[in-house]
C-alpha cells in the first residue's frame, strides 16, 4: 500500500533521478532541434548519372536544384572511341524563366568539366550530337549538386 513516506522516499531518490534525466533528454533534443537542419536547407550533395544516347536528341528530366549552391558537370562520350556531343545546360527561375546557363562539348578522349555557381530553382539538359566526324552514340553524364 503507498503511503505519504513511501512517495517522499520515492521522491527523494528514484524519482528525482529518473526526472532529473527525463529534464536532460528535453534539454537535449531541443539543442538538437534549434542547431540542426531546417527545413528547405540540404545538407549533402547529390550525384545524377546519366548514360544517353545524343542521336535521340534527349531532354535530361528537369532537376529540382534550388536549394543547392554549386553545380557540377563532367561528361564524356562512350562510344565511339572517336565520337564527340554537345551537352547543353539550361536554368529557370521565377524572374527569368528558362535560359541557356551553360554548354559543354564533349569527347571521348578526356572528362569535360562544366562548374557554376547555382541562381537556379531548376535545371534541364539536352545533349546533341557534335560537330566532329564521328557522332557520339553513347554519352556518360555526372551531375553533382552541391549544397556549398
Amino acid at each position: 500500500m503507498l503511503t505519504t513516506s513511501s512517495w517522499k522516499s520515492y521522491i527523494g531518490g528514484q524519482g528525482t533521478i529518473l526526472f532529473s534525466f527525463l529534464l536532460i533528454g528535453g534539454f537535449l533534443a531541443w539543442i538538437a532541434f534549434y542547431v540542426g537542419p531546417h527545413p528547405g536547407t540540404v545538407t549533402q550533395g547529390k550525384l545524377i548519372a546519366y548514360h544517353v544516347d545524343p542521336s535521340k536528341g534527349v531532354l535530361i528530366e528537369d532537376q529540382d536544384a534550388q536549394n543547392y549552391h554549386h553545380i557540377t558537370i563532367l561528361s564524356q562520350t562512350a562510344t565511339p572511341s572517336d565520337g564527340s556531343a554537345i551537352l547543353t545546360v539550361y536554368g529557370e527561375s521565377p524572374n527569368v524563366g528558362k535560359h541557356e546557363i551553360g554548354r559543354i562539348e564533349t569527347n571521348a578522349s578526356a572528362c569535360s568539366r562544366w562548374e557554376q555557381q547555382n541562381s537556379s530553382q531548376h535545371l534541364t539538359m539536352t545533349i546533341a550530337t557534335g560537330a566532329g566526324i564521328h557522332p557520339a552514340t553513347m554519352v556518360d553524364v555526372f551531375v553533382f549538386l552541391s549544397p556549398e
